[in-house]
C-alpha cells in the first residue's frame, strides 16, 4: 500500500504541470529521478509468492525511492508517508537529508506574487498570459498575470544543476504590455514600488511591463 500510494500521488502531482497555474511547483526531474523503472520494479517485488518476502521486497522498494529523491523530495515523502498511509518506520532514510535550498523549489513551494520576485537574478520569460475581469461562472473575478520564468540555479548549486521554472501571479493588474522582445534571452528583472502604492514588475526595459496597485 505505502508503494501504490506514494506512486498514485507522484502521477497526480505530475498531472498538475498542465495547469499553468502550478507548472512551477512540481519537481518532475526529482520524480523521474525517483520512479525510474518503477513498473518493472513492482511486478519483480509482487512476484514473491511468501507474503513477507513480498512485503520485504515492497519496502525496499519504497526505500530505493526514497533514497533516489534525495534531498528534494525528502519533504514530499515525509508528508505522503506518515499521512497517507501511516508508515513512519519507512522514513528512516530521511532522517540525514539536508533540506532543499528555497530558491531550487519543491512541491510544496506557493507560487509567489509578482510583488516579491526574487532579487537581482537573470530570469528567462517562458510564458506570459492575462485574463481580464469577467463574471464568468457565476462570480466577480478581477483581472489577472500569470508569467512562468525561467530561474538558474542559486550561485552555491553546481554550475551544471538544471534551471528552474517558477509560475508567478498577479491578481488585479492596472497594466499588462508584452512585446516579443521579452523573450529574447535571459535579463534581469526590476521590481519597483511607487508613493501611490503601486507595484511595478518589467523586463527586458519595459518589453514586459506589469503593474498592479496594492489595495
Amino acid at each position: 500500500m505505502a508503494a501504490a500510494t506514494v506512486l498514485h500521488r507522484a502521477m497526480l502531482d505530475v498531472r498538475m504541470v498542465r495547469s499553468p497555474r502550478h507548472a512551477g511547483r512540481i519537481p518532475v526531474r526529482d520524480f523521474h529521478r525517483a520512479f525510474t523503472g518503477a513498473g518493472e520494479a513492482i511486478l519483480a517485488a509482487g512476484a514473491h509468492r511468501l507474503p513477507h518476502r513480498r512485503e520485504a521486497a515492497f519496502r525496499h522498494l519504497v526505500e530505493t525511492w526514497v533514497g533516489r529523491g534525495g534531498p528534494a523530495l525528502a519533504e514530499w515523502f515525509t508528508s505522503e508517508l506518515a499521512e497517507t498511509v501511516h508508515r513512519p518506520d519507512l522514513l528512516v532514510v530521511l532522517r540525514d537529508q539536508d533540506q532543499p535550498h528555497p530558491i531550487t523549489g519543491t512541491s510544496q513551494q506557493p507560487a509567489p506574487n509578482l510583488a516579491t520576485v526574487p532579487g537581482p537574478v537573470e530570469v528567462e520569460l517562458r510564458m506570459a498570459s492575462y485574463t481580464s475581469a469577467h463574471t464568468r461562472y457565476g462570480a466577480d473575478h478581477d483581472a489577472s498575470a500569470l508569467v512562468h520564468l525561467a530561474v538558474p540555479p542559486h550561485p552555491r548549486n553546481a554550475e551544471n544543476d538544471p534551471w528552474r521554472l517558477r509560475a508567478m501571479c498577479g491578481a488585479g493588474p492596472t497594466r499588462f504590455q508584452l512585446r516579443t522582445a521579452a523573450f529574447q534571452g535571459a535579463g534581469r528583472p526590476s521590481v519597483t514600488a511607487d508613493d501611490k502604492a503601486a507595484r511595478r514588475f518589467a523586463l527586458h526595459d519595459g518589453a514586459l511591463d506589469i503593474t498592479r496597485r496594492e489595495g
